[in-house]
C-alpha cells in the first residue's frame, strides 16, 4: 500500500527515465528505467541520443535533442568560410595578373630605351649601315618588340667586326709581325664565330689566316637579317657553315 502511493504520487515517466530511489517505510526501494540503447560504430560504441523528458506542471514535455541543429549550424558556417577563401583567392589572382601586366609594361619600356640607345650608337656615316637602318625604320611599326631587338644587335654586331676589319686594314700599312697577325687573326675570329683557344689546336698560320679571310668576307657581305637579300644568300651560306663545321669536326678529332 505504501509503495502504490508513493507511485501515485510521483510522475511515473521521471521514475521510468532512470533508476530511481523510492522512500518506503523501512527504506529505499531502487526502480530500474529501460535501458538506453547502445549502438555500435567502427571506432566507439556508444548510446543514441533520446528525446529529452522535462515535467512541467505535472505535465511530460519532449523537448527534441539540439545535436541536428548544431550539425546544420557547424554546416553553414563551414560554407561561409569556403565563400570566403575562395572569394579571397580570386581577388589575389587579379592582383597577381595586374602585376604582371604592370611589369611588362616596364620591361617593354626599358627594352624600347634599349633600343634607341643601340640605333644612337650606330655610326650613321657608315653605308651599310644607314643603308639597314634605314630599311628597319620603314617596317619597324610592324615588328614585335624582340625583332626589333634582333635586327638592331645585328647591326651593332656588324659595326663591331667592321671596325675590327677597319683597324686591321689600317695595320697592314704598317709592318706586322707574324705572331702579331695570328693574335689578331685569332681574336677576329673568336668575336665573329665565338671560337675558343682550343678551337685552333693544331692549325697552321695559313689555315688561320684562310679562316679569317672568310670572315673579312662575311662582314663586308653583310646582310641584314631583316632584308629582301636574306633570303637569296641564306641557301649559300647555309652551305658554307656546314662545310666549316665538318672542317672543325675533322680538326678536333
Amino acid at each position: 500500500e505504501e509503495i502504490a502511493r508513493v507511485l501515485t504520487s510521483m510522475d511515473a515517466a521521471t521514475v521510468l527515465a532512470g533508476e530511481t530511489n523510492v522512500p518506503t517505510g523501512s527504506g529505499f526501494i531502487p526502480t530500474a528505467g529501460p535501458p538506453a540503447t547502445i549502438v555500435s560504430t567502427s571506432s566507439e560504441v556508444g548510446p543514441t541520443a533520446s528525446p529529452i523528458v522535462r515535467r512541467r506542471k505535472g505535465k511530460e514535455v519532449m523537448v527534441e535533442s539540439d545535436t541536428p541543429k548544431k550539425k546544420k549550424l557547424q554546416e553553414q558556417i563551414d560554407a561561409q568560410v569556403t565563400r570566403e577563401l575562395e572569394e579571397q583567392q580570386e581577388r589575389e589572382d587579379m592582383m597577381m595578373n595586374e602585376q604582371i601586366a604592370r611589369d611588362a609594361k616596364v620591361a617593354r619600356i626599358h627594352a624600347e630605351e634599349e633600343i634607341h640607345g643601340m640605333i644612337d650608337s650606330l655610326d650613321k656615316s657608315n653605308e651599310t649601315v644607314a643603308k639597314y637602318l634605314q630599311e628597319y625604320q620603314q617596317f619597324a611599326s610592324d615588328l614585335s618588340l624582340e625583332k626589333k631587338i634582333e635586327l638592331i644587335s645585328d647591326l651593332v654586331k656588324y659595326q663591331k667586326h667592321y671596325k675590327k676589319v677597319y683597324k686591321f686594314q689600317s695595320q697592314q700599312r704598317k709592318p706586322m709581325s707574324k705572331k702579331q697577325k695570328r693574335e689578331y687573326y685569332m681574336a677576329v675570329i673568336k668575336s665573329y664565330l665565338g671560337w675558343r683557344f682550343k678551337d685552333f689546336k693544331g692549325m697552321s698560320f695559313e689555315e688561320i689566316e684562310a679562316k679569317f679571310t672568310q670572315v673579312w668576307k662575311r662582314i663586308e657581305d653583310f646582310t641584314h637579317m631583316g632584308s629582301k637579300e636574306e633570303a637569296e644568300k641564306a641557301k649559300r651560306q647555309g652551305i658554307i657553315l656546314e662545310k666549316e663545321q665538318v672542317k672543325k669536326q675533322k680538326l678536333s678529332e
